[in-house]
């Protein structure tokens, strides 16, 4: 499965290159953070701002945790 804020690239479906809009959610969820904002506060703002999963589904906090800790790890 490809993670979060990605997607396979149209013109080579073997690479995997950003989903701009993704990318904008994961931002989102960085700045809240940064402000000190609970992983269930992020998942509440989220929701409320109608900003869903792939799924359809409202974000979950382990979810959250999950984006949070594979960015951290980018160089």
């Amino acid at each position: 499965m490809i993670p979060y804020g990605y997607r396979h690239d149209p013109a080579n479906h073997s690479r995997i290159i950003e989903h701009h809009d993704e990318q904008r959610v994961i931002n989102t969820i960085l700045i809240l953070h940064e402000e000190g904002e609970s992983l269930r506060g992020i998942a509440d703002f989220l929701k409320h701002a109608a900003i869903w999963a792939r799924c359809g589904k409202p974000f979950q906090h382990c979810t959250i945790r999950n984006i949070i800790r594979r960015e951290e790890k980018k160089p």
